[in-house]
């Protein structure tokens, strides 16, 4: 009953001189699927997975722990900087649009941010597998 849950469509978009260059907005996620799960790696385990899997000299602090839905289909880098690079961007983002998002209970451990940190950045535990996911952007 304390979970955090995210599920939104995100807005994105280039605005310059002229004004928008650009406004993107990915469709709804529809839920096809709402299983049950029984059992999740409580969160003694997912620390003990840290411990074991992070390097001995690679020292984090974490300023919070959240048990969270995350999707685990990868979105691909898309660059609409370089208009070059704008076809691609366009069917890239069309292919991750039409792909089935698979969202799954993860301990979500929050970074400490530094000041060059633009967004949140985590490492996660699949509660259900075990399985670490390192989420570090720029």
């Amino acid at each position: 009953n304390n979970m955090t849950y995210w599920l939104f469509s995100s807005v994105s978009g280039i605005y310059g001189i002229n004004g928008f260059k650009m406004i993107q907005a990915s469709p709804q996620n529809n839920i096809t699927d709402s299983s049950a799960i029984s059992e999740i790696v409580p969160i003694d385990e997912a620390v003990a997975i840290l411990d074991k899997e992070l390097a001995e000299n690679i020292d984090f602090e974490f300023t919070d722990i959240r048990l969270m839905y995350c999707c685990l289909t990868a979105q691909p880098i898309i660059d609409r900087m370089h208009e070059e690079k704008e076809k691609q961007s366009e069917e890239d983002t069309e292919e991750y649009n039409m792909k089935t998002k698979e969202y799954v209970p993860m301990w979500c451990f929050e970074i400490q941010s530094t000041p060059e940190s633009i967004s949140k950045q985590y490492i996660k535990i699949n509660a259900v597998t075990g399985e670490m996911f390192v989420d570090m952007g720029r």
